[in-house]
């Protein structure tokens, strides 16, 4: 008994034993850091379990074992060695089962054989990227099931084995999708293969994608699959009698030919601009067909839809689109795929300048990328960051990524690359000021597609060049270059692009107060939008509107336009524009008398920029906030806060901007009465910003329009000290940059802008020159004055319009100080005898008039009427002319004892043989005397 008991007790002890070993679990990485460590670690029947995590190693497997993931998704084998098979299983007894992983990469993914009554199952299994998907040969059994093979570069499944199964599993991408050879049993049920040259080859003669082998001789069964080859389906052909009936489901074929129609429709109206019809499209073929069969080409069309509502500014929901693709290739280990989601989607965060956010998603694609040899792909989200970082003003990181970028596409030849990438780098060289190098990068890649006679792109960089002359104030090039582009586009009937050309102009237009002509240009953009319900655009030319009609006085209109800009952006998320329209908003509500509504939009705007990380747009509204204290007299608080965005501007070395803002501060203390203090910053100024010309080249083309604000406020400061000769020379400096500014000109529109502009810098040498009693030297500068333009125009026409037209001049476009002072004194002494030259300076306060006669200039007598007392006078005088109003007399006597009646002694008198001669050379509303 005893020894029974014995037996029984060693009995269950073995059989446990046995029990034992045959469930054996082996961890990867808790038991073993490596899963080809674990493989040769188990015996027959054992399990290798996988965690979930990314394991570069090429495998081999020779026992029946199982090897089971914790997540397909989740667990990914990439090939250490990619000419090598990724997984190669040798079995000839048993079974071994590949379970719930991915498997990435290789010459093929995985490759068997298998031999005798062995059998071999992939079930949930991914293989992706390999040369040959699954390469099976040998006389046992392999089972595929609920798996996915996925963009293969040659093939997807190849079946010499004696019986192969595939069921409830899909095969994707690539040249084709299953070849079969030999005498195998094939049976394919349930399954998906398409999105291949050719579906299903049997090695037939004649036909398919290897032909001239011998025939397959095997048998087919299976049922209900869907299949579509772009060349081939089925070969041989589906009326061949080795298709067994219902193998193919020609419906779902049919539902696929519409989901392919809309998808040919959405591409074709989005590349003709027609994005509304576009997105229409795209959404009909993702909602085509709910089989799962189509996930594939849903999540290709979920990635159109984001394509197209990135075009139309529709941000969120592009991210959205971008999104529900990404999860789908994320859920299929298309990590290819999933990585161009989500390079797509740090573009999409790049444009609503959610820029941490950009530079995360760019940041996630490099690996991948990186990986896979994709390296056009990884200098693509090098610009993508770098455009990021540019956007913080951290430009030297994104010069880095751009250099990187660029030696990127220099290796792999990509000179289309290379010159998209110097159109990046001339952008980030505006943000940095560097204007003659952003002017080259231009010109450089205008070349480039000149040559490839890519009008489109060409137009698009003239764009680029006009925005770059327009901030150098070189205003005549610009407009070339933006009416080059408009040519171009017109020509193209690029509708879209025609309006953004349009609005740029309107921005050039309005900078010169051409307002009707920034009218027209702003107005036909809108109209153009609206035609094409791009709500985004309409707001973006709304707010520019608003920036118009603040500029004429029309401030309600422009907190109008405003705020219908404000509804879009904020709808749509795009938290830069809309950051944008609130401070212009604050400056208008401020000259309005509404500061505290006023202050509260600046605050909102940079809340707004402080969370999306852009601190120079930050400093740009505290600068405005600086110019609204100006404005309401709170001038110690306007120091203050000009003071931060200083700061700010001097960590991102931006050396104009830290002038233009001294320029400001320095106002603001000769408001407070302190002209030393103010004096003190216009030098440090002066000097800091030409050392840096001097030193940096680059910033010369940037730097005189500050310059000549500088120079004028240093002289006003000196003024105030009483240092009157030093005053006069920092006005004469101001004075040669407008000219040289002007010296460029040739447009007489343009030029009688710029005289708008810049007038005010004149007058005032005059006026000091007079208290100087430096009359002749006023009289040149007055000369220069008029040489700002030189249209003989008649004041004819409405009077309502004379307030509109600029003061004309007398000469014929000179600027050069020598030559307009040998014309005058020429002038002065061959002034006939008996005749006597009036010349009038209009200014703000005050006229000046000169007597020149018998070869002398007279010192100027002051006249106690400014521009606008002038003007309403002159009006209300042609109105009654022009009326026959009684009272014509009494504004004609008005007006002579204003202009005339103080020099009557100085004038020539009749005599016997001589009548006298009277030269009147006019000056602003003087030139509208009839």
């Amino acid at each position: 008994m005893t020894m029974r008991r014995i037996r029984i007790c060693l009995l269950v002890a073995l059989m446990a034993g046995s029990i034992l070993v045959h469930a054996a679990t082996l961890h990867v990485p808790e038991d073993y850091t490596t899963v080809q460590a674990a493989i040769d670690a188990a015996a027959s029947g054992d399990t290798v379990f996988i965690a979930a995590g990314e394991y570069t190693e090429n495998l081999t497997i020779s026992k029946p074992i199982s090897v089971v993931g914790e997540q397909r998704s989740l667990v990914r084998i990439y090939a250490s060695d990619q000419t090598e098979s990724a997984i190669e299983i040798t079995v000839n007894n048993g079974g071994a089962i590949i379970e719930s992983i991915s498997v990435l990469g290789g010459s093929t993914c995985v490759w068997i054989e298998v031999q005798g009554d062995a059998r071999i199952t992939l079930r949930d299994t991914v293989c992706a990227y390999g040369n040959i998907g699954i390469y099976a040969i040998g006389t046992g059994q392999v089972a595929l099931q609920e798996s996915l093979v996925l963009e293969t570069g040659e093939l997807g499944i190849f079946a010499g084995v004696r019986a192969m199964s595939v069921d409830r599993s899909e095969i994707c991408g690539g040249s084709a999708g299953i070849a079969l050879a030999g005498d195998t049993a094939f049976s394919l049920s349930n399954s998906s293969v398409f999105q291949l040259d050719y579906a299903i080859d049997t090695f037939t003669r004649g036909c398919g994608w290897v032909h001239g082998l011998a025939d397959f001789f095997g048998t087919i069964s299976g049922r209900e699959n869907c299949l579509y080859g772009w060349e081939t389906d089925l070969c041989p052909t589906p009326t061949s009698s080795i298709w067994p009936p219902a193998f193919v489901r020609w419906k779902w074929q049919a539902d696929l030919v519409i989901i392919l129609e809309h998808f040919s429709a959405a591409v074709e109206k989005s590349q003709v601009g027609e994005l509304s019809t576009a997105l229409e499209e795209a959404e009909k073929g993702v909602v085509a067909s709910s089989d799962p069969a189509m996930a594939e080409l849903q999540a290709l069309l979920q990635a159109t839809v984001g394509d197209i509502l990135s075009d139309l500014a529709m941000y969120d929901g592009a991210v959205e689109a971008y999104e529900a693709a990404r999860s789908t290739y994320f859920s299929r280990s298309d990590e290819i795929a999933v990585a161009g989601m989500t390079l797509n989607i740090g573009n999409t965060y790049l444009s609503l300048l959610e820029l941490d956010k950009a530079i995360s998603f760019y940041k996630q694609t490099i690996p991948t990328f990186t990986r896979w040899g994709m390296e056009a792909e990884v200098a693509m989200a090098f610009v993508g960051m770098g455009a990021a970082y540019s956007e913080q003003g951290e430009y030297s990181l994104a010069v880095a990524l751009f250099q990187d970028a660029r030696e990127i596409y220099t290796k792999l030849g990509l000179d289309e690359e290379i010159a998209a990438l110097e159109n990046n780098l001339g952008v980030l060289y505006m943000k940095m000021e560097m204007y003659a190098e952003a002017l080259d990068t231009f010109f450089t890649a205008k070349a480039f597609y000149t040559a490839r006679d890519d009008a489109i792109r060409v137009a698009t960089l003239d764009m680029h060049i006009g925005a770059a002359y327009a901030d150098l104030l070189k205003y005549e090039r610009a407009l070339d270059a933006y009416e080059s582009a408009l040519q171009a586009f017109e020509q193209l009937d690029m509708v879209s692009e025609i309006a953004d050309v349009r609005t740029n102009m309107g921005c050039l237009y309005q900078n010169l107060a051409l307002y009707d002509h920034a009218m027209q240009a702003f107005q036909h953009a809108r109209d153009i939008y609206v035609s094409l319900n791009l709500p985004v655009r309409v707001a973006q030319v709304d707010s520019n509107l608003g920036l118009l009609h603040f500029d004429l006085g029309h401030y309600d209109e422009a907190l109008t336009r405003y705020r219908q800009a404000l509804v879009v952006f904020f709808d749509v998320g795009m938290w830069n524009d809309t950051a944008g329209v609130l401070s212009n908003l604050g400056h208008a509500l401020a000259v309005g008398g509404e500061y505290g509504d006023a202050l509260d939009a600046y605050e909102e705007a940079i809340l707004l920029y402080q969370a999306m990380g852009l601190e120079i747009a930050e400093a740009l509204v505290l600068r405005n906030m600086g110019l609204l204290c100006l404005e309401a007299d709170l001038y110690s608080d306007a120091v203050e806060i000009l003071s931060v965005a200083r700061s700010i501007f001097a960590k991102h070395e931006l050396h104009i901007e830290i002038a233009s803002s001294d320029n400001n501060i320095g106002v603001a203390y000769l408001a407070l009465g302190k002209a030393e203090d103010a004096r003190a910053v216009f030098v440090e100024a002066l000097a800091s910003l030409m050392l840096e010309i001097e030193e940096e080249e680059e910033y010369a083309d940037g730097a005189p329009p500050v310059l000549w604000h500088l120079h004028y406020n240093y002289g006003l400061s000196l003024e105030e000290i009483g240092e009157w000769t030093q005053a006069s020379e920092a006005y004469v400096s101001s004075l040669s940059i407008i000219e040289s500014i002007r010296g460029d000109l040739t447009s007489e529109e343009i030029k009688m802008a710029w005289q708008e502009r810049t007038r005010y810098v004149y007058e005032r040498l005059v006026e000091l020159l007079y208290r100087m009693g430096e009359t002749d030297v006023a009289l040149t500068v007055a000369e220069r004055c008029r040489a700002r333009s030189f249209l003989d125009l008649l004041a004819e026409g409405p009077v309502e319009t004379l307030k509109n037209v600029a003061e004309e001049g007398i000469r014929t476009g000179v600027v050069e100080v020598s030559i307009i002072e040998a014309d005058l004194a020429e002038m002065v002494a061959d002034l006939p005898a008996n005749t006597a030259a009036l010349e009038y300076f209009v200014t703000d306060t005050a006229t000046y008039l000169w007597v020149v006669r018998d070869g002398v200039v007279r010192a100027p007598i002051q006249i106690p009427h400014g521009r606008v007392a002038l003007m309403d006078q002159v009006i209300a005088c042609r109105q009654a002319i022009e009326s026959g109003d009684p009272s014509a007399d009494l504004h004609l006597a008005i007006l002579y004892d204003w202009l005339i009646a103080p020099v009557e002694d100085l004038l020539p008198s009749a005599s016997e043989n001589e009548v006298p001669h009277l030269v009147i050379i006019p000056s602003g509303p003087l030139y509208y005397l009839p």
